[in-house]
Parts: structure tokens; sequence; C-alpha cells
């Protein structure tokens, strides 16, 4: 499996080095480090490309992520069991007006639970020949999330939780949007509203500046990066530990356009740590590759079907699968002639 995963960081990186013709879609997948340790905490990046003026661009998407890991040891320094499985709904708005402006809205909707995935990706290590970890010896179906520190239970879920998530506002400044590249500052502002001793949301609010840049001299190919920081309040205790001030992420994602209504896009994802201190991984950084793709199915409206890896190993969740629905009502409305273009 490691082997496997880091042949596809390779080849990802060999290609975003090589390549010199590309864009479409900047982050063309809407997703994110779907830890629940750390949810609240960064949000899925924007389409660098934006909409055409007065235009809005509406994403519904369906996450569903699948984590068995135990790291530590039973009374030792830190020890912690994630057993569970996430299933996320999202509702992203954003319009552009003023030609030089976005502002968007994000709605989550979140629930834990046992793990409807664990026999089948069990049955899918088997087939590959791939390593199951801690999955053959820990039953199907279960939902626990513990976390010890120096022998004391710091943090402890065994029921099934959900809820609303954090709710972020969305504002953004574009410098350039022309037919070889786009460029788009943005600004996010998340509000504490999901609750986190249930880890449905951080807990306080926080606000995150990113660079979301496209290019496209080609018709096929697209390229994108995405970068930035989050600000958030330090020091503030939980149960895993106390909050980094600052988190740095970054994404980079490349599209090909098979088919004017298909294209096949990779996308690698990155972020600094969120909690101070502690040597496990599932509280330090991240990275993660989706591979997946879109698929015109009426003018306007796109479906998405992803998958994203944890190719920093036992870092993030074992498995994201996302399908999603991507609408800009106003390319629908002109293709059934409500409205002139």
């Amino acid at each position: 499996m490691n082997r496997i995963k880091l042949l596809f960081q390779i080849m990802l990186l060999h290609g975003l080095w090589w390549l010199t013709t590309v864009s479409s879609e900047a982050a063309p997948f809407l997703v994110a480090d779907r830890n629940p340790l750390v949810v609240g905490t960064l949000d899925v990046l924007s389409d660098a490309p934006p909409p055409s003026n007065g235009a809005s661009v509406f994403d519904f998407n369906l996450n569903v992520s699948n984590t068995l890991n135990r790291q530590g040891a039973r009374g030792g320094d830190e020890f912690l069991l994630l057993d569970e499985e996430t299933v996320d709904l999202e509702l992203h708005w954003r319009r552009r007006f003023r030609e030089q402006w976005l502002f968007g809205l994000s709605l989550p909707w979140i629930s834990r639970g046992g793990g409807r995935l664990d026999r089948f990706l069990s049955e899918y290590h088997q087939t590959l020949g791939l390593p199951n970890g801690e999955r053959p010896s820990q039953p199907d179906n279960r939902f626990l999330i513990q976390y010890d520190r120096k022998g004391e239970t710091r943090l402890l879920l065994e029921r099934p939780v959900s809820g609303f998530g954090d709710p972020s506002l969305l504002a953004g400044r574009i410098t350039r949007d022309d037919a070889n590249a786009s460029r788009v500052w943005y600004a996010r502002l998340r509000l504490p509203v999901g609750e986190d001793s249930q880890l449905l949301g951080a807990g306080q609010a926080s606000l995150a500046g990113w660079l979301s840049t496209v290019w496209r001299p080609g018709n096929d190919w697209s390229w994108s990066t995405d970068v930035g920081a989050l600000w958030q309040p330090g020091g503030r205790e939980t149960p895993l530990g106390a909050r980094r001030a600052g988190v740095a992420f970054g994404a980079a994602a490349l599209t090909w356009r098979i088919r004017p209504a298909f294209r096949l896009s990779s996308q690698l994802d990155w972020r600094s740590r969120v909690f101070r201190g502690g040597g496990l991984k599932l509280l330090g950084s991240a990275t993660l590759l989706t591979l997946g793709g879109q698929w015109r199915i009426y003018p306007g409206a796109w479906l998405v079907v992803a998958v994203t890896e944890d190719i920093q190993v036992s870092a993030s969740p074992d498995v994201n699968l996302q399908v999603g629905l991507k609408l800009r009502p106003e390319q629908a409305l002109w293709a059934t002639g409500a409205i002139g273009r």
C-alpha cells in the first residue's frame, strides 16, 4: 500500500513539474482533510475560475470517509484509537458581482458512526494483496474514538453523533480572468456552530486567506495552485492539546479534458499540523491525493466523482469517496432559451 501511494505521489509531482500547457479548473475537487480530530480547522478550497459577472455556482457534495487507525501504546505518553465512518453533506454557493468580487457561503452537515465500508475495505485489500493494518483484529461497523495522554482518557466517543458543522463565509477579489489564466485572492471566515465536544466543529472562529491561480494556455490541459494560511486564536486547550495559531495549506491540481463533456483530474492537498506538540501522525500534518472525473450531464450541470487517499500514511482517513453535483444555473437557462446570452 505504501509503495503504491508513494508511486502515485511521484507520478503526480513529476507531471506537475514537466507539463507546461495547462487549465480549465483550479482545485477541481472541493475536498478537505476529513480527519475528525481536525474538523472545522480547514475548509475546502474554491475554484479559481470564477463564474461570469452576476452568475452563481452551487456545489452539492456527499463525502464518505472511513478510518481505522491505532497509534501509540495504552498507558504510554499518548494513545489514539480512531475507528469510525463519517458522512458529510455540503452545500457551497458562490456568486460574482461588480466584475471583480466574489461572495460565498458553505453549509456542512456531519454524521459520524460505525464503518459500513469496513468489510468492503478489508476484502478489497485482501483481493489486491495490500496490507490490512488493524482491520482483521477489530470488529466491523464499530464507532470508537479514544485519546489517552499519560494514561488518562482525554476524549472518548462511543455513540454515533450528527449535526451541523461550522459554516463559513467567503469573499474573493478577482485580479485576473481571461482566456489564459485566472487569479483570485480569497478570505474565509469560519463560524463556531458545530459542537466541538462531539467533533462536529472547532469550537472557535478562524480566518483563512489564500491565492488561487489557474493557467490555461491550451484547451485540453489545466494546471492550478492554491497557497494560503489560516489564523485562529492560539493556545486554546482541547482534549487533544493546544491549537496552533497558524496553519499553512496548499493544493496543486492537474486536469485533462478528454472530451468537451468529460474531464479527468488529479489533485494534491497539504496542510501543516494543527496541534502543538505530540508525536501521533493523526495529530500532525497531512498530505492527500485525489483522483477522479467530472462529467457534464446537462448544460450547466456537472457530476463529480472522486476518491481521496492518505499518501502521508496514517495522517488522515484511509479513504474518502466523493459524489457531487456542480450547478451553474445561468448556463442551463441559456441552453433552454429561458434567458438570452
